[in-house]
């Protein structure tokens, strides 16, 4: 048999769907994951070249993208791997299917103005340094990032006990089409234990109930960077609850919540990142300058909405306030430092019945 022949045949023991090949040539398909490629494999001289495309969408090899790549050590776009022999055939193959996976997503996201190179190479660096180590579990591979990015999610970092993100994008607020699968909420002091059934907040209008389905591998997080207050015994703590909000407004809610009990940069720089995790909506209310014990204004998260393929920014003025504190968290975590949107202002709901720190309104991020 030919080389061509013997890796078609290879193909074919990786189950590759819709394989089609010439005398010279042969083409198939690969599902990874979420992801599809297209493989193809052409002689060369007593050689194969083989190379590997996106199927779920193209591309685009523009400066920044092949800049990406060449520092990922890829020369071009498709990726290209020569196999002289088809005993390094299967080597071959992993190799090309594992670069997809680390490569394509941030290919995507430079060609679509989301990353800058920079903050796409760090990103990239983030991603491999837990790799082969005690953090690749709890973080690379996390079924809390699994599960994130199996539902259209909103993050409300800095959340502590207030829960309103929960009634106002439920879908039931007026003239607020924003309605989360997930609620995703951050905190390196939360103000409640992780008990199996709790109420986490009650007033005369309203009661939160929080009944955990199931606890995560606990995140590796670092001493404080950005805040004065923590729960240190319960850091890393991650979790998935079903959230009960009884409202004298709304009846009824009952709503899927993660909380995890670390600083927002970090979880965003090394949990959501890094695996890719998309954050439909982001909120930002009440969030630093003191409040809640965090040195810093989290207005650094403008400049990560759309690493993070958000549509929704929720925010108070807060939120637009630039100051050195942000560029603190861009030194730490450049893997932040991304495209600045352009926000759309829509709804705006009172900042008397949400936290009182001044008017929330919902911007489309564009």
């Amino acid at each position: 048999m030919s080389l061509l022949e013997d890796f078609m045949e290879l193909c074919e023991e990786n189950d590759f769907d819709n394989i089609e090949s010439n005398s010279f040539a042969m083409q198939c398909d690969i599902r990874s994951f979420e992801h599809r490629y297209r493989l193809t494999a052409e002689m060369a001289a007593s050689r194969l070249l083989v190379r590997l495309y996106d199927l779920n969408k193209r591309v685009e090899p523009t400066p920044e993208v092949l800049e990406f790549l060449n520092r990922c050590g890829e020369k071009s776009y498709p990726l290209l791997r020569v196999c002289s022999s088809i005993g390094v055939g299967q080597k071959v193959l992993d190799d090309l299917q594992s670069a997809g996976d680390d490569l394509f997503e941030f290919c995507h996201d430079l060609a679509e103005g989301r990353h800058t190179p920079g903050s796409a190479w760090s990103a990239y660096q983030k991603m491999t340094s837990f790799r082969d180590t005690p953090e690749e579990l709890p973080v690379l591979d996390s079924l809390a990032a699994g599960e994130m990015k199996a539902h259209r999610a909103a993050w409300y970092p800095s959340a502590g006990t207030d829960f309103r993100d929960l009634i106002f994008l439920s879908g039931e607020y007026p003239e607020i089409d924003i309605s989360p699968e997930l609620f995703i909420h951050t905190d390196s002091d939360p103000g409640f234990e992780f008990a199996d059934r709790q109420v986490v907040y009650e007033d005369d209008h309203t009661c939160v109930t929080l009944t955990k389905e199931r606890e995560f591998d606990r995140l590796p997080v670092p001493a404080l960077q950005f805040a004065d207050f923590s729960d240190r015994k319960n850091a890393g703590r991650i979790a998935l609850f079903q959230a009960e909000i009884e409202s004298d407004r709304f009846g009824t809610l009952t709503r899927k919540l993660i909380f995890a009990i670390c600083e927002n940069e970090w979880f965003a720089a090394n949990l959501l990142v890094p695996n890719r995790v998309p954050v439909d909506t982001v909120c930002h209310v009440r969030y630093g300058s003191g409040f809640g014990g965090a040195r810093n204004s989290g207005a650094w998260l403008i400049h990560t909405l759309k690493i993070l393929h958000a549509r929704n920014y929720v925010s108070d003025p807060g939120g637009a306030e630039t100051d050195d504190t942000v560029r603190g968290v861009w030194n730490s975590f450049p893997q932040l430092h991304g495209e600045t949107p352009r926000l759309i202002p829509g709804t705006v709901i009172p900042g008397r019945i949400w936290s009182n720190h001044g008017d929330v309104t919902c911007y489309q991020v564009r």
